[in-house]
């Protein structure tokens, strides 16, 4: 089967493979074919709803075997089916880590009353799913992304975008059309789009344990724990709610669990909230300043911390913020035990070895 929008890609062009999440009427179709126009690399789009012609709706089999096709060409692939459960995605993403290209997800989440009408008044679709019959599934398909729940970094995926109006989906595709292969398109999309939803980023540059995540918010000007407000308690539960389930995929059930919360000085702006198992065992922790800034009040425990605070008194106060610095020159000492380390390669010969329950709030 020939490939849509295939060209000579660019010698030294990352590949992606983009997986878009969404119901009927979404705007995903819309979403690849601009891909394809992108002058950076060469994008190809699979849509399985015509992969057997026009009209004739292709197998997964079939959808697997072109994105293999184009992958290996070299292209970048926008795979353009609805790919609403883990099980759907997962062949894409097992697929995907065999390549050694890596995968994100663009969720389309808009409003079912939008997609109906959108599917209701489209003509010549070319898996033919038009018309007032075909926008009555419309909400049978919504109801069942809701019960699936967002795509999770624990699937495989390096980022997670959620747009849920048109204007979040053209930052998405403008960010995404000029991807150069090594921006992170979701931290792209929260310097321009004041939608809640959280970006979520599974390949921290430097992880300072076995699993290491980082959940971006989206807002505009939260810049830090600084600018935190009552009336970000909304977000800071979504927040928590998205660390929890990307803890519970990944949590081993011998493992010593996970930890989230933020930094009282953070390295970058942008509100973003660690998810750190409590192993740390990373070869890039390796200062006394890394390890404190994950086990002392230096580090701001969402759930026993922050959240109380902003409920009590409506911000954090920027002083004790400032004052939590000095915990990063603390002795070493274990996070489980209590036990001192003269220098971090002792400390870290013990954490291999510490079996200690961990201390504070474990997702």
């Amino acid at each position: 089967m020939p490939l849509l929008g295939v060209e000579t890609p660019p010698t030294t062009a990352a590949q992606a493979l983009l997986m878009l999440v969404g119901i009927q009427g979404s705007g995903k179709s819309t979403f690849a074919s601009e891909l394809t126009r992108s002058k950076t690399r060469a994008w190809v789009r699979i849509n399985q709803d015509s992969m057997a012609g026009p009209g004739k709706r292709g197998s997964k089999a079939q959808c697997l075997e072109a994105v293999e096709r184009a992958l290996r060409q070299g292209c970048s692939v926008a795979v353009d089916r609805m790919n609403l459960t883990a099980d759907q995605r997962a062949p894409f993403l097992e697929l995907a880590r065999r390549l050694h290209v890596p995968a994100h997800a663009v969720v389309l989440d808009m409003p079912p009353r939008l997609c109906a009408e959108r599917v209701e008044r489209r003509e010549g679709h070319e898996g033919g799913y038009e018309g007032a019959y075909q926008a009555r599934f419309v909400i049978g398909s919504h109801r069942a992304m809701q019960q699936a729940g967002l795509p999770l970094p624990g699937e495989g995926f390096r980022s997670v975008i959620v747009c849920e109006t048109p204007q979040d989906a053209s930052v998405a595709s403008a960010v995404w059309a000029s991807w150069d292969g090594a921006q992170d398109p979701g931290a792209e999309c929260a310097k321009v789009t004041g939608s809640e939803p959280v970006h979520v980023d599974d390949l921290c540059l430097y992880p300072k344990a076995r699993r290491h995540l980082l959940i971006l918010a989206r807002k505009p000007g939260l810049l830090s724990v600084y600018n935190l407000e009552a009336k970000h308690i909304p977000l800071l539960r979504h927040m928590l709610h998205v660390a929890r389930k990307f803890a519970a995929d990944l949590n081993d059930k011998d493992g010593p669990g996970f930890r989230a919360g933020f930094h009282a000085h953070p390295s970058m702006p942008q509100l973003h909230l660690h998810v750190i198992s409590q192993d740390l065992d990373s070869p890039c922790l390796k200062t006394k300043h890394h390890y404190n800034s994950f086990v002392t009040p230096f580090f701001l425990d969402l759930e026993g911390s922050v959240l109380p605070r902003l409920e009590r008194d409506g911000a954090l106060s920027a002083a004790e913020m400032l004052d939590m610095a000095r915990h990063l020159s603390r002795p070493l000492q274990c996070h489980r035990c209590g036990a001192g380390a003269a220098s971090m390669p002792e400390l870290k010969r013990h954490l291999h070895t510490c079996q200690a329950a961990v201390q504070g709030i474990i997702l």
